[in-house]
Order: C-alpha cells, then sequence, then structure tokens
C-alpha cells in the first residue's frame, strides 16, 4: 500500500513520495534539477522536500551570478539618485 500525506497547502490527502527532475527558472534562465526526493501534491502541486538541501543549494548556486548584477545595478541607481539629488539642491 502507498502511503499518503496530508497537504498543508489544500487539505487534501493527496501527497505521495516520489522522485522528481524539477524545472527551474530565474529571470528568463532555465535550469533542470535531477533526482528531487520528497512529497508531492497530486492535487494542488505543492512539494515538501526530502533531499537533505540539496535542491536549495543547487537554487541558490544557480541564482548566484544574477543576483551579484541586481546588487551591482541597485548601488549604481543608488549612487545616480543622490548624486541627481545633490545636483537639484
Amino acid at each position: 500500500m502507498t502511503e499518503h500525506k496530508l497537504c498543508i497547502a489544500c487539505g487534501h490527502e493527496d501527497m505521495a513520495f516520489d522522485t522528481r527532475d524539477l524545472n527551474f527558472e530565474y529571470r528568463g534562465h532555465k535550469t533542470l534539477i535531477p533526482a528531487v526526493s520528497g512529497w508531492f501534491c497530486l492535487h494542488y502541486g505543492e512539494a515538501y522536500l526530502e533531499d537533505g538541501g540539496r535542491y536549495a543549494n543547487t537554487i541558490s548556486a544557480f541564482k548566484a551570478p544574477f543576483l551579484s548584477v541586481t546588487s551591482a545595478v541597485a548601488v549604481t541607481t543608488a549612487e545616480v539618485t543622490d548624486r541627481k539629488g545633490a545636483l537639484q539642491a
């Protein structure tokens, strides 16, 4: 008999343990994370992963180059705003 769990997101008892390849997209860039294990809601699509943090670590590493670019742009924008304010004073 297959064990099922209650989904806390939708309340259905439609969660089943499985290992799946998961797609991830961030700012138009895509990656595939293979063999992620956890409980997946068959009704709502929610997932509770039991992969020892591998999925989260992979996502963090994938996003890191884009976050450093974002930080650089934010600093530049702040500097422009400060200088614009000083010129208008």
